[in-house]
């Protein structure tokens, strides 16, 4: 039952803390699917601050690298805030080097991006 569920499960523990950002995430992606885009900013939000419980209180660099590349992926993808993606991203790279691949790769990514929306600006959008 879901009390029994509840019971046995590890509150404010920085698996707990991702594990719910997960599922928000899972929701926030069902509801964008089926057309009902109004609470995935609210619930993309709510996992950011889980995942910065993980940051906080995990004690492995693997898991507050999962965390900040996660939470780079929302930025960018729900909330289109490259900068805080980048950021994120490569705080995850900075934190466990030899697991940050995709971390590295989407900063790299993003970076270029910019770059070259700036370059179309500053040609007149040529």
């Amino acid at each position: 039952t879901f009390n029994q569920l509840l019971q046995s499960t590890n509150i404010n523990t920085d698996n707990w803390y991702m594990e719910t950002a997960l599922r928000l995430m899972q929701t926030a992606e069902q509801l964008a699917r089926a057309g009902q885009p109004a609470n995935v900013a609210a619930l993309a939000n709510r996992a950011l601050q889980n995942l910065s419980q993980v940051d906080a209180i995990a004690k492995n660099a693997g898991v507050r690298a999962a965390a900040k590349t996660l939470a780079g992926s929302i930025y960018e993808r729900y909330l289109a805030d490259n900068a805080s993606a980048v950021a994120n991203y490569e705080a995850a790279a900075r934190l466990a080097p030899d697991k940050a691949g995709r971390a590295k790769e989407a900063a790299e990514r993003l970076k270029r991006t910019d770059a070259n929306a700036k370059g179309k600006v500053a040609n007149g959008g040529n």
